[in-house]
């Protein structure tokens, strides 16, 4: 329990979650928003391949610009979670074919900057002899967001409307990007 509790594990799990629950949400509503929109159903499923496609290009890129000092997670992971929250707020205020696409590419540069980074924090923060449990537990916060944004967004939009089941998850990662750059803030500021 006291190794769950630690600023390193939680922050980077937080981010991992958040990252996750944005994905859940897009790989979901993008082909439903698509249909909802009288688009053919190619144009929902090319926008996930558009995120899937900006994330795998990223990921390697991102990692690299932390491993030589370039990015820090604390500012590499608050930009991602902001690149997140604005592709959920342009889906709930102008719902369309083009913003279907600049939405996706928006998550895509969210998964594929903060997942490196989260995970690169993970590993720095965690002795050798507790990484492999500490990778898994960090995955059960991964897989919670995983369930938990599809599901945050569907029961707020059943409540009120799916706009603002979007702008709610957009809010939950604006409060993550928030609580990581506070968390990640060097101790000598």
């Amino acid at each position: 329990m006291r190794e769950t509790t630690e600023r390193g594990f939680l922050v980077s799990t937080l981010l991992l979650a958040t990252t996750t629950a944005v994905l859940g949400v897009a790989v979901g509503f993008l082909p439903l928003l698509a249909a909802r929109l009288g688009l053919d159903p190619l144009v929902g499923a090319g926008a996930v391949a558009l995120l899937a496609l900006c994330s795998t290009a990223l990921q390697p890129l991102v990692g690299g610009l932390r491993d030589r000092g370039r990015l820090t997670t604390r500012g590499g992971a608050t930009a991602g979670l902001a690149l997140g929250a604005a592709g959920l707020v342009l889906l709930a205020a102008a719902p369309g074919a083009v913003t279907l696409f600049a939405a996706a590419a928006a998550f895509g540069a969210l998964t594929g900057s903060v997942t490196p980074l989260a995970f690169a924090h993970l590993a720095q923060s965690t002795p050798e002899e507790r990484m492999g449990r500490t990778m898994g537990t960090a995955e059960l916060g991964r897989e919670l967001g995983d369930v938990g944004g599809p599901l945050l967004v569907g029961a707020v939009a059943a409540a009120s409307t799916l706009p603002v089941g979007l702008a709610v998850l957009a809010a939950v990662g604006v409060a993550s990007g928030v609580v990581s750059w506070v968390a990640l803030r060097p101790r000598s500021e």
